[in-house]
């Protein structure tokens, strides 16, 4: 699995938004301002702090300064016991050290989070935590806690919504004016039925059962209008699918969506969103290839033209490229062109499947310490439990003995009487 692959995927569902550098400057300067002016350690200020903390991530990318806030707030809310803000503070410092590459911080951040979220029956909020738990286990390639974690939101979600149309079930029309605050739960619904399929129908497994888990997934996209990356993502999945299942004329409406989109919206050398790109391109390449497939040369080597030069920096639009290039130039006869092309394929391919190798060994290191720090968490926990249990038997045998020396005393004056 490539983890590279996997965060960005996950980071695509966030639910912050990002400002510009030079409002982000200016909204520094402005909360700074606000919170010297707030004395008392209260709510409000602790909310003041939180957007501070996360600007200064934006902004500066200064984790240090956004770590103390968040500790200190966490300290506000403890003491004044605000469980509200106490679990909000959790939950952004969870993303922020998510984002950081601090997973394993995130982790610990994301659980105290459940903890209190469980305590209050707080169902929303349970539904992002458990979403962000299972992207961290995802990352570590833990899919039996990926599993667990999404069968959890599915469940909570499917109170409200369907989990196959997502509509909206008529018995708690009420309660759907308490949900939907700080997350979109159908949303999140649909993120936990693909995170629970990823691993059994990722891009290189190629069967009938993967093809009918994208389908189903493309259906929802567009039910649910999420939005261009994830729909045409699941678009092009099919398309690829179809492809390597040798059905490249059921492929050709996937393609064609993506590229009449793209057309239609961008120029394809003036593009900003890198994502889109990527999997325009590769739309691109992969209609070359279906049309070859159904020996139609010439649009092959249209589609191929048409791939952007910025595009092929990616790996993956390269090595499809270079497969359907191969291709045409051995149809034109030009064998020796074919054969050198094909050697930039092998090497491509030969490159990727090393950094795949790389990336499992890199998983399971990560993996391994994770769970030694789980492991030595464990063990302070019934270390503490056992002193805990000590103090208690001697408080108790001193208690006894208190007992028994105050009867020896009756005793003694009884006697003596």
């Amino acid at each position: 699995m490539n983890l590279l692959k996997y965060r960005q995927i996950i980071l695509g569902i966030s639910v912050f938004l990002s400002l510009a550098v030079s409002v982000q400057a200016s909204e520094v300067d402005s909360l700074e301002n606000l919170l010297s002016q707030m004395k008392e350690a209260n709510f409000e200020k602790g909310k003041l702090m939180l957007r501070l903390a996360y600007e200064y991530t934006l902004s500066n990318d200064d984790t240090a300064k956004s770590g103390a806030l968040f500790r200190e707030v966490i300290s506000i809310a403890k003491r004044n016991r605000l469980e509200n803000l106490e679990l909000e503070a959790y939950t952004r410092a969870g993303y922020l050290y998510y984002e950081i590459g601090e997973v394993y911080a995130a982790y610990v951040y994301y659980k105290k989070a459940e903890k209190i979220a469980l305590k209050n029956n707080d169902k929303e909020d349970l539904c992002g935590i458990y979403l962000n738990l299972s992207s961290i286990h995802g990352f570590y390639g833990d899919f039996d806690n990926v599993a667990y974690y999404t069968d959890k939101i599915i469940e909570i979600a499917s109170e409200w919504y369907d989990p196959e149309t997502f509509e909206t079930k008529d018995s708690t029309s009420d309660d759907l004016e308490q949900i939907n605050k700080k997350y979109d739960i159908k949303s999140l619904m649909f993120m936990a039925q693909y995170l629970a399929g990823y691993e059994r129908y990722k891009s290189d497994v190629i069967t009938q059962e993967a093809l009918d888990f994208n389908l189903d997934m493309f259906q929802k996209t567009r039910r649910l209008d999420i939005g261009y990356s994830q729909n045409f993502y699941f678009a092009f999945q099919c398309g690829h699918l179809y492809i390597k299942l040798d059905r490249p004329q059921e492929a050709l409406y996937y393609l064609h969506l993506i590229r009449e989109d793209y057309e239609k919206s961008f120029s394809p050398y003036e593009i900003e969103d890198a994502n889109k790109l990527i999997i325009a391109s590769s739309a691109y390449c992969l209609l070359a290839e279906a049309y070859a497939m159904l020996n139609q040369w010439d649009s092959t080597e249209y589609y191929l033209g048409k791939v952007p030069d910025n595009a092929h920096k990616s790996v993956s639009v390269q090595e499809s490229y270079f497969w359907t290039r191969s291709m045409l130039e051995a149809h034109k006869g030009k064998h020796i062109n074919a054969l050198e092309t094909f050697k930039l394929f092998h090497n491509l391919k030969d490159s990727l499947n090393k950094s795949l190798k790389t990336d499992e060994i890199a998983r399971l290191k990560m993996w391994h310490e994770f769970e030694r720090k789980e492991n030595e968490k464990q063990i302070m926990l019934l270390e503490k439990q056992k002193d805990k249990m000590l103090i208690m038997m001697l408080a108790g045998f001193v208690l006894m003995l208190a007992v028994l020396f105050t009867l020896l005393i009756v005793w003694y004056y009884k006697s003596g009487k």
